[in-house]
């Protein structure tokens, strides 16, 4: 007869006992996630809608008045990254410094202040708190590099996906930098005559998703008007700061911080680098040479667009859109349910997007990241030389109806339903025309 092996027995006899714990644990897990499913999209519930359909409109016409000023945003080492998802990594050293920077233009009494900040996005909380008795119409714009420092957006979906665990420390410091800025830029003050240009970089940025990218960097410089000194410089660009690896494990303003201090090191004042439509665009890979030295290069034998000797016609409109029900489409449909439950967890559903006019450039500001595609549309919709994307909040991305129907490219990626586009270039519409005839709205493919 076989012989019964003791420990054998004991270990079978253990694992049976065991089942009905593992399958317990698995049962309380999944009805967890579960729960929060079904509380997340309670969440949902689309409230009364309160979103202002009429733009309101700052105006001034007379002599233009400029000044910038810049201010460093202190790191605490080792810092979470955010912008590569969340697989988060801690940088543990710092290539460049992180700056708020900012440019702020008076006309006739009106004043606005484009603040560009080192970081991924931005957030509705920020923006409350740069404009807070800030003394002027504050535009806060995020650079959108991926190697800047996480934990400022208190969102769920943004903490696990981006962002990290929210440390109001880290929000605070922020703040900090961006009051120094717009501080010292309105002291800077001085009368001031305005240009915009336009280089061509279409061999140094793609899209990746095959599609259309605009392929323009757009040049508004302010100088002085009795001296001619540099005061400051908005260039507007669409390629994804992604150029520094996440394993680099480091704290770096990418391409637009490299970019805006080999700027100001020629030609002084304080240059400001930020996205356009860049939602599918990158960095060609395939460029050959110093990409930032070259871009620079072509800046500076870009061609005249538009020249004021001092007398201005300046208009801030912005106009409130209500959101749809966040609808993911990036993974199986469990997840994407739990996603667009999470989506809603402390996410307003009222945004923002607005159109600066400085005589007929007009320069279309968005809380999201627009595809070239998309960005097109917006512009022609809201009479615009140039989008500008991650302005005043962030709301994901944003793609044309037909590529989010269909799934294609970063459209995976996006929050909302291919309903959002049509939602946006509707409010985008309602802006009044720009004083004269708008600059061109170009792109190549």
């Amino acid at each position: 007869m076989p012989t019964l092996d003791p420990s054998a027995c004991a270990a079978s006899l253990r694992a049976k006992r065991a089942l009905p714990r593992i399958a317990w644990a698995l049962s309380t897990m999944l009805g967890a996630v579960g729960g929060f499913g079904v509380w997340s999209h309670d969440q949902c519930e689309p409230p009364a809608s309160n979103a202002n359909a009429t733009p309101s409109v700052l105006r001034g016409d007379g002599q233009l008045w400029a000044g910038s000023a810049r201010a460093e945003i202190i790191v605490d080492l080792p810092a979470s990254l955010a912008g590569y998802g969340p697989a988060r990594e801690d940088a543990t050293s710092q290539a460049t410094p992180i700056e708020a920077k900012t440019l702020a233009l008076r006309a006739a009494g009106v004043s606005v202040c484009f603040v560009a900040v080192d970081a991924v996005y931005v957030t509705a909380e920020l923006q409350r708190m740069a404009g807070s008795g800030a003394g002027c119409r504050v535009v806060l714009i995020a650079t959108h590099t991926h190697s800047s420092i996480s934990g400022f957006d208190e969102r769920l979906a943004a903490r696990v996906a981006t962002a990290g665990g929210y440390e109001p420390a880290q929000v605070g410091r922020l703040a900090s930098a961006i009051h120094a800025s717009i501080a010292g830029a309105l002291l800077a003050m001085t009368p001031a005559r305005s240009e915009v240009l336009e280089g061509d970089l279409s061999d140094m940025v793609r899209s990746r998703s095959g599609g259309s990218v605009d392929s323009r960097a757009t040049i508004f410089r302010v100088t002085g008007r009795i001296d001619s000194s540099a005061i400051g410089e908005l260039i507007v660009l669409a390629a994804h700061p992604t150029t520094i690896p996440k394993s680099a494990r480091v704290i770096d303003g990418d391409y637009p911080s490299r970019l805006a201090a080999l700027r100001e090191a020629r030609n002084g004042g304080v240059t400001l680098v930020v996205q356009g439509a860049s939602g599918d665009a990158s960095v060609a890979p395939t460029f050959a040479g110093n990409w930032i030295q070259e871009v620079s290069s072509r800046i500076d034998r870009a061609t005249l667009r538009q020249q004021t000797t001092g007398e201005v016609h300046m208009a801030m409109q912005t106009v409130q859109l209500q959101l749809p029900l966040p609808e993911f489409h990036g993974g199986a449909f469990a997840l994407n349910w739990l996603v667009s439950g999470a989506l809603c967890v402390g996410n307003a559903r009222v945004t923002t997007i607005g159109a600066l006019d400085v005589d007929a450039l007009r320069l279309l500001l968005l809380p999201f990241e627009a595809t070239g595609a998309e960005g097109l549309r917006l512009s022609v919709a809201a009479g615009a030389s140039r989008v500008v994307s991650l302005a005043e909040g962030y709301q994901g991305y944003l793609d044309t109806e037909e590529a989010v129907a269909a799934r294609r490219g970063e459209s995976r990626l996006q929050y909302y339903p291919s309903s959002l586009a049509k939602t946006v270039e509707a409010a985008a519409a309602t802006f009044s025309p720009v004083k004269g005839e708008a600059l061109s709205r170009r792109t190549s493919r």
